[in-house]
């Protein structure tokens, strides 16, 4: 059978792994480096295919991998070499490199290294695969590397990753990386201080800081208020306990745990058309008697249609009963009238007020001037 003999025709692949990549590894280059190598070898360069964005070669969802291998699928009749200036461009990980390799072998086209002398013979793809080796050791031990400094790091209380919604990455007397406060982290208070009254869902705390300008999803804000960082603490999925840091938390420990409780469903969260219902002004300040339990109340229909509103126990079983809410409120009321404090009381607790209240807005000035 007569067979086609291919055109030398050829493409590029170039990557670059940063965008503060070395002189060496540039993109111009590289081109350049394989520009050359392609006129050396008799080949004709037909399009060049560059990864701008500082893509890692661990990974094969690269933009410019993929569209270079869909070009080789769709034009391998008439491609025979793809040039690169390292094997390590093309992939990192040794995997990939056998994937990629079976790829082009599958449609006959060759892989060339500029500075890697290869070929397709047994002992040229074994040299070949020897470097694709020894890039995947390189990258093993950097990733081995990173980790070690991150474990260091969170062992002596600091954050290694990128700062959370409330704090920035700022220097400490040891010009060593610590995380501050920074302009959001009222934010951040202020959604804690409101999941805590449990009297407002994730979306209408979302709605109310969107109302002030800040735009918060509901699934990054749950994100947030589960951070255990924001109370002092540093997590990661190597530790068996968190680790206390050495940052300013945002919020008091207390504070973060009752959160956590609410967010469980481990304190109780009344939904806004609950709890804000004004025929029931007395739900859940009222402790039943028999049973220690909250007083709820509800409506209920009597035989000519009519609705009556009840206050009761939550648990029916008690012995409570039912007490009409008229009823409940002027007793309630009764009850205000004998507990009235004395005028000169009222009129101390009015400066006890003021002088806490004082003091408060004191302390917030300070912090405001100390960040």
């Amino acid at each position: 059978m007569k067979t086609t003999k291919k055109p030398n025709n050829a493409i590029i692949y170039c990557r670059v792994s940063s965008k503060k990549q070395t002189e060496n590894y540039s993109l111009q280059n590289q081109r350049d480096a394989c520009m050359k190598y392609a006129i050396d070898h008799g080949l004709i360069v037909t399009r060049v295919f560059e990864n701008k964005k500082g893509e890692s070669a661990k990974t094969m969802k690269r933009d410019a991998l993929e569209e270079l291998l869909q070009f080789v699928a769709k034009n391998y009749r008439s491609l025979r070499t793809i040039i690169v200036l390292k094997i390590d461009r093309l992939a990192r990980d040794m995997g990939d490199l056998l994937t990629i390799d079976k790829f082009c072998m599958k449609y006959g086209v060759s892989i060339r290294s500029v500075t890697e002398p290869t070929d397709d013979s047994p002992s040229g793809r074994f040299i070949r695969n020897i470097h694709g080796a020894a890039a995947n050791y390189d990258n093993d031990i950097r990733i081995e590397r990173t980790i070690a400094g991150m474990q260091s790091a969170v062992s002596s209380g600091r954050w290694p990753l990128k700062p959370p919604m409330g704090y920035r990455m700022s220097k400490d007397s040891l010009h060593k990386s610590i995380l501050v406060p920074d302009d959001k982290a009222d934010i951040v208070r202020d959604a804690f201080d409101m999941a805590a009254k449990g009297t407002y869902s994730q979306r209408e705390i979302c709605r109310k800081l969107r109302d002030r300008g800040f735009k918060i999803y509901e699934q990054r804000l749950g994100t947030v208020l589960r951070n255990q960082l924001y109370k002092g603490y540093i997590m990661m999925k190597w530790l068996e306990e968190p680790i206390k840091g050495i940052h300013e938390p945002l919020v008091s420990e207390e504070l973060f745990d009752h959160v956590q409780l609410i967010l469980s469903g481990k304190r109780r969260y009344l939904s806004s058309h609950v709890r804000n219902r004004v025929k029931f002004p007395l739900r859940r300040f009222i402790v039943c008697e028999k049973c220690n339990k909250t007083i709820t109340a509800s409506k209920s229909t009597g035989r000519g249609g009519k609705r009556y509103a009840y206050y009761h126990c939550g648990k029916r079983k008690c012995g409570f009963g039912s007490v009409k809410h008229e009823h409940m409120h002027l007793q309630f009321e009764q009850l205000l009238k004998n507990v009235s404090p004395h005028e000169e009381f009222v009129d101390l607790f009015s400066l006890a007020v003021n002088d806490v209240w004082q003091n408060r807005h004191d302390l917030k000035k300070k912090k405001e001037k100390k960040n």
